[in-house]
């Protein structure tokens, strides 16, 4: 389904959008799985008479926010844009800990000592979000089997080979149960394992809408549940408050964000996205 209208209230989002848990937040480290060279590596190596072993894992680090809960809540995996860990995707942590999930935040460019994809080509969200799904299903906070994805930019394009059905590289017992991408670059003709949901700007200078256009017209096709929303005139990063061009929404102590004058905040689609985003973990996380 493509939305292309806003129409909720104030009233609504008050109703929808008010936290009822208190929360805490906090620098954590997960380990990560050895990484196995590719067959192409494995092949070469044969054929020189030398077996390669895997490459030891690094220390991945996050932010996990935590609802102040005596019983296991469901769980979110957040990767980020391109740009790096910005506070936008912390305010989003802060949200849905206050809806009652625990987040992890994964920093994967700072993992690996940089702070974004132009410095840091090395980073690997693929298995940074299986890491910390084996990290989330060990924590007692956390309930294991509800445990779902949110990504933005490269982080939610990375989602649709995460979910990917027929996806070679995902451990057997990793099932996430649900994923959202923010204006991601939809890969087309896959099967998905989990429901997504796609939400995008009809403006975006960076990913068109066209292949999510395909990806939502051609779910039944491949038997994907997808809902996908197109905000009119939104752009790329239209969440983040340090794109706004109005005076006094912007933090001026911050960094010209990327690509600042191609990309702008907008607060109607912001809002609405966090509505959806709230009643489709709702309804697919227990």
């Amino acid at each position: 389904m493509v939305f292309r209208r806003i129409t909720t209230s104030i009233l609504t989002i008050f109703l929808l959008l008010g936290g009822t848990y208190t929360y805490a937040s906090e620098r954590v480290t997960f380990p990560s799985a050895p990484v196995p060279p590719s067959a192409f590596k494995i092949k070469q190596a044969k054929a020189k008479g030398i077996t390669l072993t895997p490459k030891p894992g690094i220390d991945i680090t996050g932010i996990l926010f935590r609802p102040e809960r005596s019983t296991p809540r469901p769980a979110i995996i957040t990767l980020v844009s391109g740009d790096g860990l910005q506070n936008s995707h912390i305010q989003w942590g802060e949200k849905l800990a206050s809806w009652g999930y625990v987040n992890l935040l994964v920093d994967s460019f700072g993992s690996r000592g940089g702070t974004s994809r132009q410095d840091t080509n090395n980073a690997n969200m693929f298995a940074d979000a299986y890491n910390a799904y084996h990290f989330l299903q060990k924590q007692q906070y956390v309930d294991p089997d509800q445990i779902a994805l949110l990504g933005f930019s490269l982080g939610g394009s990375s989602l649709f080979s995460i979910l990917n059905k027929s996806n070679p590289r995902r451990p057997a017992d990793i099932i996430f149960q649900a994923g959202i991408a923010f204006y991601p670059n939809c890969d087309t003709n896959i099967e998905l394992i989990a429901p997504l949901m796609i939400l995008q700007g009809d403006s975006d200078p960076f990913n068109s809408s066209f292949s999510c256009d395909k990806v939502s017209s051609e779910a039944e096709k491949w038997g994907n549940d997808i809902s996908y929303h197109l905000y009119p005139g939104a752009t790329h990063f239209y969440d983040n408050k340090n794109y706004s061009k109005v005076d006094g929404e912007r933090d001026k102590t911050a960094p010209i964000p990327f690509q600042f004058k191609k990309n702008h905040y907008n607060a109607e689609a912001h809002q609405d996205s966090l509505i959806r985003t709230k009643a489709f973990f709702d309804k697919h996380l227990n």
